[in-house]
């Protein structure tokens, strides 16, 4: 634990979190409530800064396994059912914003400048998935 550099609050506070999300009453917490039962975070830094030390270090201490899907090369199609065939306490998306967007939405504004619900427009760009697969894969519809 002491070869990760990162704020001591903040890597106690995410293995405290973790740990209480692992908890299996905190499962049985979620499903009284109807609610999925998932847990993400978003590390963000300069590359070569710790993040994939510190999903090792989460991983060891829960005995979790790590499975790393490089999203770039997966459709958007292919993306949900690789999620489906994981097991449930796992995963390690690396280097998320290098998802080609596949998918852009462009609001078409009226003349008076506001958005409208609805008027959104689909554009096809390079790229294999768009974040709108992800998020769709991560969390649903």
């Amino acid at each position: 634990m002491s070869t990760v550099i990162i704020n001591e609050k903040e890597k106690t506070a995410l293995l405290r979190d973790t740990k209480t999300f692992l908890d299996p009453r905190a499962r049985a917490w979620y499903s009284n409530r109807g609610i999925p039962y998932r847990r993400g975070y978003l590390l963000y830094e300069q590359p070569g800064t710790g993040k994939s030390s510190l999903s090792l270090l989460i991983a060891s201490c829960y005995d979790l396994e790590i499975y790393v899907l490089n999203i770039s090369n997966v459709d958007g199609d292919s993306l949900g059912t690789l999620f489906t065939e994981l097991p449930p306490r796992c995963v390690l998306l690396k280097d998320v914003d290098a998802v080609g967007m596949t998918k852009s939405w462009q609001a078409e504004t009226e003349k008076t400048g506001q958005t409208e619900a609805g008027s959104a427009k689909k554009t096809e760009s390079k790229g294999k998935s768009s974040l709108l697969d992800l998020l769709d894969a991560l969390d649903g519809v």
